[in-house]
C-alpha cells in the first residue's frame, strides 16, 4: 500500500485545530522523561544517526538499507540512481518518488511501547530526478533523560541507531548539537470535577476554597481557574492573557483544547482542557490538565523533582502533602 501525500501547508493547518484529535489526558503527579533524537539520511546518501554521527553509506543502485527496526516494525531505504533513496518501505507500506511532486511530503507516525516514531520524507529534485530526504525522530519516554539507556531496552537496530555505523564517518558531532538528544523531565497537575486536585508532586485532594484559584505562577506567567460558589467546578480558565469559558466553548462531553507556553526557562507549559457536564445539567465545566516540561541533558541523572526543586515558582499546583489545605 503506497502512502498518503500530504502537503506541508495542510500539515501545517491540522497541528493548529486544537480539537481534530483527541489527545489522551495525562495523570496528575506522575513524573516522566522525555528524550527525543532525530535521524537523516539525504543525498547520496549522508547518514546522521540519533547520536549525532554523520559519514557517507557505501551502496550501489538497488540496495535496500534498513535504517530503524524494533520489534515488528522496520523502516527500510532502496537506493536508486546516483545513490539517491528512490522508495521507503516500512511494515506493508510503501512510499515511492513515482508519487513526488513539487511540496509534497510523506509523513508517517508509529506508536511503540513507550517510545514514537515520527518519519517525513520530503521530495527533492535534482538534475530533473526526485529521491527523498528523509529525517526519522524517535521519542521514548521513561524514568530518566538518557536517550541511549531508553532505546537499549527496545533492542533496537539499524544505521539511525548509535553505534551501528560501520563506514567511513565524515564527522562527528558534539553531544552539544541540534542532531544530539533532546530530553525533558515532566509531570502534570490535574483539577477535575469539583475539584479534586493533584498537583505536580502527586498530592492530591479536594479543593474546599471556590472564586478565583491561582494554579501557576512564575516567570511572568499565571494560569488560573474560575470556580464559583455554588458550581465547585472550574468554568473558565485563564492560561496567560487568554481566557478558555467553558460555557462559551463546549459543545459536548469530552472536547478539547489545548494550549502551550514556552517560558524563559526554556521550560514548557501545555495545558489541554476537556468539556464535561454534571449529568441532569446543562451546564459546562473544565476538567483541567497542567504539564510542566522541564529541559535537561542527555544522559543526566535528574528528574522533575530536582530540577523543580530550587524554583521560585507559586501555585496551587506546587502544593505538598505537608501542606495544609
Amino acid at each position: 500500500m503506497k502512502g498518503q501525500m500530504i502537503a506541508s501547508a495542510t500539515l501545517a493547518s491540522l497541528a493548529l485545530s486544537a480539537t481534530n484529535a483527541q489527545y489522551p489526558a495525562p495523570a496528575g503527579g506522575k513524573e516522566f522523561c522525555n528524550c527525543t533524537a532525530t535521524c537523516s539520511i539525504v543525498g547520496d546518501p549522508h547518514i546522521t544517526d540519533f547520536a549525532g554521527e554523520t559519514w557517507l553509506q557505501e551502496v550501489a543502485p538497488g540496495d535496500s538499507i534498513q535504517l530503524y527496526q524494533h520489534n515488528n516494525f522496520f523502516l527500510n531505504a532502496v537506493i536508486g540512481d546516483n545513490n539517491w533513496v528512490v522508495k521507503l518501505q516500512y511494515e506493508n507500506t510503501e512510499y515511492s518518488v513515482d508519487d513526488c511532486a513539487s511540496g509534497v511530503e510523506f509523513n508517517h507516525v508509529s506508536e511503540m511501547g513507550d517510545g514514537t516514531l515520527v518519519m517525513n520524507a520530503k521530495c527533492t529534485k535534482k538534475d530533473n530526478q526526485w529521491h527523498f530526504d528523509t529525517t526519522i525522530e524517535k521519542t521514548d519516554t521513561g524514568n530518566a533523560p538518557d536517550f541511549a539507556t531508553l532505546e537499549a531496552a527496545y533492542g533496537s537496530t539499524g544505521l539511525c541507531v548509535s553505534g551501528q555505523s560501520s563506514r567511513r564517518r565524515l564527522r562527528h558531532r558534539a553531544l552539544s548539537s541540534s542532531s544530539a538528544p533532546q530530553c525533558t523531565c515532566s509531570s502534570s497537575c490535574t483539577v477535575l470535577g469539583d475539584p479534586h486536585i493533584t498537583t505536580f508532586a502527586d498530592y492530591e485532594f479536594l479543593e474546599k476554597q471556590t472564586g478565583m484559584l491561582a494554579l501557576f505562577s512564575g516567570e511572568g506567567f499565571k494560569i488560573s481557574a474560575d470556580v464559583p460558589e455554588g458550581t465547585d467546578r472550574a468554568i473558565s480558565v485563564d492560561f496567560g492573557s487568554t481566557s478558555y469559558d467553558a460555557h462559551t466553548l463546549c459543545t459536548s462531553v469530552g472536547q478539547q483544547f489545548i494550549d502551550n507556553k514556552t517560558l524563559s526557562d526554556k521550560s514548557i507549559l501545555n495545558l489541554l482542557l476537556e468539556c464535561d457536564k454534571v449529568s441532569g445539567s446543562n451546564g459546562y465545566f473544565w476538567n483541567t490538565y497542567i504539564t510542566k516540561s522541564d529541559p535537561v541533558a542527555n544522559g543526566s541523572s535528574a528528574t522533575f523533582s530536582t530540577l523543580e526543586s530550587g524554583s521560585t515558582n507559586t501555585g496551587i499546583c506546587y502544593d505538598t502533602a505537608s501542606e495544609s489545605r
